[in-house]
């Protein structure tokens, strides 16, 4: 398919109601809704636009869905706390995927808030039926879009392990699972490594 820029896609897909509640993803596809647009990411990420207005985006284990047409600014910290903007017209001629998937992240960052908030509960448009790892929310996924080398700034703060683990999960994108079966621990050896080895940078960088 050829290349297709986010302005162009909003004009192929009708706004989705204010009015009606998002649906789940499972509500979509037992309506048989027609995908529009479909990207596979190298991290094994996956973002989908569908005729109905709503795309969904599913990474790391977990899936959200929100209406297209509501991705106009995007709003992050950076890593000195400071609330930033980009503005629509920022994405408007780039690849289409590209605005879609920092929503996604993000709102997966902001469904993991709420569940540490909440023990073992869950934000509405995350499929229960998935593991959704231990991950740490407040580690914006703009500042490793942005800037990578915070993460190669930190290594000499972490044991090498949390180091490894931490390079392999944001960086090139591996499950906590997949990193466990490379690394021959557990997924939950895993999970805590990644954990502290956060809470370690954060301490440090914050």
């Amino acid at each position: 398919m050829n290349f297709i820029t986010l302005k162009e896609l909003k004009k192929m897909v009708p706004v989705a109601s204010e009015f009606k509640r998002v649906p789940g993803l499972k509500k979509i596809l037992e309506d048989g809704i027609e995908v529009i647009l479909r990207k596979q990411m190298e991290n094994h990420a996956e973002v989908v636009v569908y005729k109905n207005g709503y795309v969904s985006y599913h990474a790391h284990e977990r899936y959200t869905v929100f209406a297209l047409h509501n991705c106009t600014h995007y709003y992050y910290e950076s890593q000195g706390n400071e609330h930033q903007t980009i503005p629509h017209n920022h994405f408007e001629d780039m690849e289409w995927h590209i605005r879609l998937v920092l929503e996604g992240e993000d709102r997966l960052v902001r469904n993991l808030e709420a569940r540490e908030s909440e023990t073992f509960s869950y934000a509405a448009d995350v499929n229960p039926e998935y593991n959704n790892e231990m991950e740490d929310p407040r580690i914006n996924v703009m500042d490793f879009v942005l800037n990578k080398e915070f993460l190669r700034k930190a290594s000499e703060l972490l044991k090498k392990h949390q180091w490894e683990m931490i390079c392999r999960h944001y960086i090139e994108g591996m499950t906590h699972r997949e990193i466990a079966a490379e690394m021959g621990v557990s997924h939950q050896y895993v999970t805590k490594g990644i954990k502290k080895g956060l809470d370690r940078i954060r301490c440090t960088y914050t």
